[in-house]
């Protein structure tokens, strides 16, 4: 995440009025599937199924306040996956267009990612 974070930081301090930003994004969760079975069919563990749980929460929350920044700084946003390549792949790749200057600069979006990065870089894994 401290990655995605950072990308973003450095595309729009670059980024003209009107700029579009494309990126590759993985969706990692289980989605409400069967949890407590892997998709091979072997049961979970109980332990491994609550820190599997737990890495979801974040990872959504994340996602979502993700989605929300290029949601208020770009008029259109538009997933793109390759009807021929990495089909099993989750990832697909974010086209965001009409990118807004004036409101990533009036926001201080610089130093809020910039201090999004910060606090991921420096959490510790359990």
């Amino acid at each position: 995440w401290a990655l995605t974070v950072k990308e973003c930081q450095l595309a729009f301090s670059k980024l003209r009025q009107s700029g579009s930003f494309i990126f590759r994004f993985g969706w990692r969760g289980m989605g409400g599937a069967d949890v407590d079975r892997h998709p091979s069919g072997e049961a979970v563990h109980p332990s491994l199924l609550a820190k599997y749980l737990q890495e979801e929460e974040w990872y959504t929350s994340l996602t979502h306040w993700l989605f929300s920044i290029l949601k208020s700084l770009f008029k259109t946003l538009r997933p793109f996956k390759s009807e021929y390549v990495h089909q099993a792949d989750v990832s697909f790749y974010m086209v965001c267009r009409t990118f807004d200057r004036q409101k990533f600069e009036q926001c201080n979006w610089s130093a809020k990612l910039q201090r999004a990065y910060d606090e991921l870089t420096s959490c510790e894994d359990e």
